[in-house]
């Protein structure tokens, strides 16, 4: 029996990070109001935070909808393949019988 290989798919670790440095950057930005007003990084959140944010949102939802629709796209094709495997094998049988 054959083994399968695993599937490549670069857009699921993608999304991971792009989720994770957006909990990253809320948590920053939740923490910088707590603190110190003139503080550099509170001002730099401030000025910054709502473009980071969206960027970082969107690409989650980018790379996670890419992520599932590579992955449905690999399944497919694998569904295929073994659908027209076993057809072969099937029909390879079936002339021995004759």
């Amino acid at each position: 029996m054959h083994e399968k290989s695993p599937r490549q798919n670069i857009f699921f670790p993608l999304t991971v990070l792009f989720g994770t440095v957006f909990i990253i950057t809320t948590l920053a930005f939740m923490a910088s109001m707590l603190g110190e007003p003139s503080a550099p990084v509170t001002v730099f959140l401030f000025n910054n935070a709502g473009w980071m944010l969206s960027l970082e949102a969107g690409g989650t939802i980018g790379f996670g909808l890419l992520a599932l629709a590579v992955d449905r796209r690999q399944i497919l094709q694998e569904t295929e393949t073994v659908a027209a495997s076993a057809a072969a094998s099937e029909d390879s049988t079936r002339g021995e019988e004759r």
